[in-house]
């Protein structure tokens, strides 16, 4: 929980830094903010669902195994 929360501030903030350097014009930053913001989004998501599935994702993934 607390791994999704993190990631899901970084990249927000990256976001927000994203918009903001691209309204100044700034190119450089706007293109390494915007990388920022697309791991920050996927380690995001990925945490997000291991918190979703837990229990339920490894019970499954046993069940699939033992047949």
């Amino acid at each position: 929980m607390k791994q999704h929360k993190y990631w899901a501030i970084g990249a927000a903030a990256c976001m927000v830094a994203t918009f903001y350097s691209g309204f100044k014009g700034k190119m450089k930053e706007h293109k390494i903010f915007a990388v920022g913001a697309m791991v920050c989004m996927c380690f995001s998501m990925l945490s997000g669902h291991k918190m979703i599935a837990g229990k339920q994702g490894l019970e499954n993934i046993k069940k699939s195994k033992s047949k």
